[in-house]
């Protein structure tokens, strides 16, 4: 995901990367071969490596879905919903292969998927599928959840 980079805290109105999803329940935003890297500290932020995506989101959305596909034998990574004020509305911080967090909002509006390694220590390879639903939706029970 090194094209992405940096994406280790929100983007500005014209930074990367962004994902533009107005209509609900009609589109998906895949990314994949994506990465926490394994570099220890960022030095931009002094931080572990955080992946920020920007969700500009269309009229009637009620739902965000934010699925991360990955195996934990190689490293436990989290994922979370924030509002454009930075707080968070969904969230699956599990110990285990694939997360996936849903958070209600009102569209339109700005909103972040965050992805990050768990204890801000873990690193691994991951790809990222979101989604929006014209209703409330939640996640699919572990176990469940399909390759993206």
């Amino acid at each position: 995901d090194e094209s992405l980079e940096p994406n280790d805290g929100p983007p500005l109105p014209d930074g990367k990367p962004v994902l533009v999803m107005a209509t609900p329940d009609a589109m998906t935003a895949k990314l994949s071969k994506m990465a926490i890297c394994p570099k220890g500290p960022n030095p931009a932020t002094q931080r572990h490596d955080v992946d920020y995506f920007r969700l500009d989101v269309g009229a009637g959305v009620a739902t965000i879905m934010a699925e991360v596909f990955y195996e934990i034998t190689y490293g436990d990574l989290d994922v979370g919903i924030l509002d454009a004020g930075g707080t968070l509305i969904g969230s699956d911080g599990t110990a285990r292969s694939n997360a996936c967090a849903t958070g209600a909002v009102s569209g339109p509006g700005t909103f972040f998927v965050v992805v990050t390694g768990a204890n801000d220590v873990d690193v691994n390879r991951y790809d990222l599928r979101v989604r929006t639903f014209s209703k409330i939706t939640t996640c699919a029970p572990p176990g469940d959840m399909g390759a993206p």
